[in-house]
């Protein structure tokens, strides 16, 4: 153990450009506005099913609203802040805010205003980081990376499901505060490494309370523990989502839930693998992951009135209920201005429970056009299929599915 420490201390202060450097510390003095902005339009060809006044067919409608088959929606507007207090550049620090009604603030059209997503600072007078806040926890690439960078307009299966955290009332119904957002309030011990040339190890380490954006701990103060490691070998040049390299990383959460109602806490676990390559135009990534506990079962109306669609979420707390999923994505880009896209990700939902059990697999194809740096139009469709093996009835049903069409414009702010 004693040499495993004396290797980070020597081989400490290597800042490489992954999601962790990038979003936790800053290399020079200043302060940095910025901001995002994206607008989008989304269709869906499902059908829409209703029996007994019941609407079967949630997976038809756009979230976070779930009230419409198509729409134009203002899916980000993100402002923030970034810098360096002091002048030695030993404590840096992050605000970051939502004003869009998105899942952070209005999940089900439900106003739940999580304005402040992001407050943080990070103290670099030791060996490692430690960053203290509020802030993106360590974990999944998907839910790690900027999303303004990604030309892939919706998350995958896996990671909205499973990985994007819903918070639900007593009930296990109506959302209690907005999704996640992969954020929780903790304090993180981070650091990157050059092991040998061209390499780069980093690890990172959070102590969270599970609470997502909210500043409330809803947990009854059960830790969640985050861990994270990645090896990353640099080809080229670059930084951040632009950095030619390959990168190979694990990460693992463990904590509690709490349910009011049933006075309980529960177990949750989520862990993963993945790994990025980008190099000369070709960008290749894929990730696999697997749930325990606080399983996402979809939504479901619970109005007998055709006109009136009342969803609520369904959530599996047992520690029985599992999951897994994995994608694989590609983007090459044929010209400075243009790039093509392509993705495939499959989610297996309650795995343990036949009757419950159903697999989500999505084909995405896609073309970017960039117009100046981040700023571009993206265009993705979306071909879904969702099954269930073991339940004919559920299956009829399913068959409803659309594919989806969605067309978002990205503004950086900076």
């Amino acid at each position: 153990m004693k040499s495993v420490i004396v290797f980070f201390l020597l081989t400490a202060f290597v800042e490489a450009a992954n999601w962790l450097m990038l979003q936790g510390v800053r290399e020079s003095v200043g302060h940095t506005p910025w901001g995002f902005i994206q607008v989008r339009y989304e269709q869906n060809s499902g059908e829409e099913i209703i029996q007994n006044g019941i609407n079967r067919t949630p997976f038809s409608y756009i979230p976070p609203l779930v009230q419409n088959r198509s729409e134009f929606s203002l899916a980000r507007f993100r402002l923030g802040i970034s810098g360096a207090i002091d002048d030695a550049n030993k404590i840096n620090y992050t605000i970051l805010t939502e004003f869009a009604p998105n899942g952070i603030n209005n999940p089900l059209g439900e106003t739940l205003p999580s304005y402040l997503t992001d407050a943080s600072v990070t103290l670099k007078y030791l060996p490692v980081n430690i960053r203290l806040g509020k802030f993106k926890y360590p974990g999944s690439e998907e839910g790690m990376m900027s999303l303004f960078a990604t030309p892939f307009i919706n998350f995958t299966a896996m990671s909205d499901q499973m990985l994007l955290e819903r918070y639900v009332s007593a009930e296990l119904s109506k959302p209690s505060q907005g999704v996640g957002g992969y954020r929780d309030s903790g304090v993180e011990v981070f650091q990157s490494y050059e092991p040998y040339k061209n390499g780069v190890l980093s690890f990172a380490y959070m102590l969270g309370n599970g609470s997502g954006t909210a500043d409330k701990n809803v947990n009854k103060n059960q830790p969640t523990h985050y861990g994270y490691i990645s090896l990353e070998n640099i080809l080229g040049g670059g930084k951040g989502y632009r950095l030619e390299s390959f990168k190979v990383y694990a990460w693992i959460q463990q904590g509690k839930r709490y349910l009011e109602t049933r006075q309980e806490l529960y177990d949750r676990e989520r862990r993963g693998i993945g790994a990025t390559y980008f190099y000369d135009n070709l960008r290749i990534e894929g990730e696999y992951a697997q749930g325990k506990g606080m399983i996402g079962n979809g939504v479901r109306d619970v109005s007998a009135d055709p006109n009136i669609n009342d969803w609520q979420f369904q959530t599996v707390a047992s520690s029985d209920a599992r999951a897994s999923g994995y994608n694989l994505a590609t983007i090459y880009g044929v010209t400075q201005k243009i790039d093509i896209l392509a993705r495939y990700d499959r989610y297996d939902r309650m795995t343990n429970n036949k009757t419950l059990y159903r697999v989500f697999e999505t084909y995405t194809t896609g073309i970017s056009y960039k117009f100046k740096n981040y700023d571009r139009i993206d265009i993705n469709y979306d071909i879904n299929s969702i099954s269930a093996p073991n339940n004919s009835a559920a299956s009829n049903l399913l068959k409803a599915v659309g594919n989806q069409l969605s067309i978002q414009f990205t503004l950086l702010l900076k």
